[in-house]
């Protein structure tokens, strides 16, 4: 999916998704697969769109594209702005400020990890995530733990979604990488 968005000429991310899900409730790209072909045809729709913005073009897409090209479908879906929206209406950016105990890390001295703490605690249920992730590296897990590793990075999974991230290279890496990964 892509949809333009800009402030102060109608919704946002947040109109569309108000509230983020917990910690590993959802799939992600790096679990679920993404066919390649749909991210360069999305990044050709996308650059297509910047260019409209850049030249004050009228025909600057306000709607929510979805793509499905398994069965070549492609839908259009109106978002409309929600009048309380903290984000585009109340103007409040707590994703970027960090504001109300948002997703924190820290750094773990003499082990080459991170500690990322998520901004919205949940309970993850590891037979489920170990079938996601067993799609992109190896999987163990116990009542209490669960291990994943790529080849290239190593997570340990806390049930209350807490990770601890093995060789990521700075925390916003580490960020990056429980996103990929955990959701």
């Amino acid at each position: 999916m892509t949809m333009n968005i800009l402030p102060g000429e109608g919704s946002c991310f947040r109109c569309l998704v108000p509230k983020t899900p917990p910690a590993g409730s959802v799939q992600t790209c790096s679990t679920v697969g993404v066919l390649s072909m749909l991210t360069g045809l999305l990044a050709s729709a996308q650059a297509l769109e910047a260019v409209k913005i850049l030249i004050g073009s009228k025909d600057v897409r306000k709607t929510l594209m979805i793509v499905d090209i398994w069965d070549w479908q492609v839908d259009f879906i109106e978002v409309e702005k929600k009048p309380d929206c903290l984000t585009c209406t109340q103007h409040r950016y707590e994703y970027l400020e960090q504001i109300d105990g948002k997703q924190s890390t820290t750094s773990l001295c003499g082990q080459n990890a991170i500690q990322v703490i998520p901004d919205c605690p949940g309970i993850i249920d590891f037979e489920v995530m170990a079938k996601r992730l067993e799609k992109a590296g190896t999987v163990s897990y116990n009542p209490f733990m669960l291990r994943f590793s790529d080849g290239r990075v190593e997570i340990s999974l806390f049930k209350d979604g807490r990770a601890i991230i093995k060789n990521a290279k700075s925390e916003g890496q580490a960020k990056s990488i429980y996103a990929e990964y955990i959701g």
